[in-house]
């Protein structure tokens, strides 16, 4: 499979339920795990807290959000980027804009992203994330800090100006 060298993805979420996993984003293989393999989900065995993992042969590289995602907390936005050109230190996780705590390194691509899934485990066809997305983007460019902080700012303005069903 070719190798997705340098990437962000992003979406809104908001979660009505959080009973086990709630998958974002995935490109899973059943049964082993394969380098190049990722996915972004809200995972239970970490108090709900987002996680964005891709597979590097014998390593996992993790990046976890600081504080849990909340049912009662309204949209979130999240975001994963990377750059496997770069080395150890290229993964990130951005959670309403901003930067979370990674561990590993991000030294292999990911898998293209002609099989992925938004809201479920694509391997598994479960972990369905139960709520609203929007705004699910995925891209070939590694985007920077401030490009996600303008993102999050410009679309959360306009989330706050409208309600459910209000005309635009």
């Amino acid at each position: 499979f070719p190798i997705l060298s340098a990437g962000t993805m992003e979406i809104w979420a908001d979660a009505d339920t959080l009973a086990s996993d709630r998958y974002l984003f995935s490109n899973v293989k059943a049964g082993a795990t394969v380098q190049g393999e990722w996915r972004m989900y809200i995972d239970s065995a970490n108090s709900f807290k987002v996680l964005f993992k891709i597979e590097c042969g014998a390593s996992t590289n993790n990046v976890l959000s600081d504080s849990a995602v909340s049912t009662s907390s309204g949209w979130m936005h999240a975001a994963a980027v990377w750059n496997s050109a770069g080395g150890s230190g290229n993964q990130k996780l951005y959670v309403n804009s901003t930067a979370q705590a990674a561990t590993g390194n991000a030294a292999c691509g990911m898998e293209t992203i002609d099989t992925y899934a938004a809201g479920k485990n694509n391997a598994l066809n479960s972990a369905f994330f139960d709520g609203q997305m929007d705004e699910v983007r995925i891209s070939s460019v590694a985007r920077s800090a401030d490009w996600i902080s303008a993102t999050y700012s410009t679309i959360k303005d306009t989330m706050n100006s409208f309600d459910v069903g209000e005309a635009v």
